[in-house]
């Protein structure tokens, strides 16, 4: 979908209008209007409308189309309440569990090697799995919502935890990161 159809739902959504979102990040009025009728977006541009919007789903539109991050379900596929987003995940982390169990995916990892009919087997656990983890995602998204949060916020809350475990390396962080770790 092409970066400004994205904005302009997300107009829609919040009952903002271009002039508001031009004078806040100021933006001249033709800008505006190119941004959000002709398509020539900067990324850098498109963030900073997408936060001002204040609208998860732009903002996940956003950095699926762009940053190629993983959008989380929102189909009609399942209603929008709580059970039976808990039913939907349950089940992709029950396929994902039988799969790994009955296709015997930890021996294959501890292998390290793999022949074709393996391969096979990895393919279907790792789309069970992908099911699964944006099926949680969804879950954790929906709870942030709740607290007036984003997930990125939650994560970079939890990072001096992550750190302090050794789940994630120091080392390893970027400088924005680093600093959002001395902040705490």
């Amino acid at each position: 979908m092409e970066i400004s159809k994205i904005l302009k739902e997300g107009l829609k959504r919040t009952n903002k209008s271009q002039k508001e979102i031009g004078v806040v990040n100021h933006f001249s009025k033709s800008a505006v209007s190119n941004y959000f009728n002709k398509g020539h977006v900067p990324t850098n541009v498109a963030i900073d409308i997408a936060k001002q919007l204040d609208d998860y789903d732009t903002s996940n539109a956003v950095a699926s189309e762009w940053f190629n991050i993983l959008k989380t379900f929102d189909g009609d596929r399942f209603e929008k309440d709580a059970l039976s987003l808990d039913a939907f995940t349950d089940f992709e982390s029950k396929q994902s569990h039988d799969v790994y169990v009955k296709d015997s995916i930890r021996k294959l990892i501890a292998d390290n090697r793999v022949d074709k009919d393996e391969e096979a087997s990895i393919d279907h656990f790792i789309d069970e799995e992908l099911d699964n983890v944006i099926m949680r995602m969804g879950r954790l998204v929906a709870l942030c919502k709740l607290r007036d949060e984003t997930l990125m916020t939650v994560f970079k809350h939890r990072m001096k935890y992550y750190v302090k475990q050794h789940y994630m390396s120091k080392d390893n962080l970027s400088k924005s990161q680093l600093l959002t770790l001395e902040r705490r």
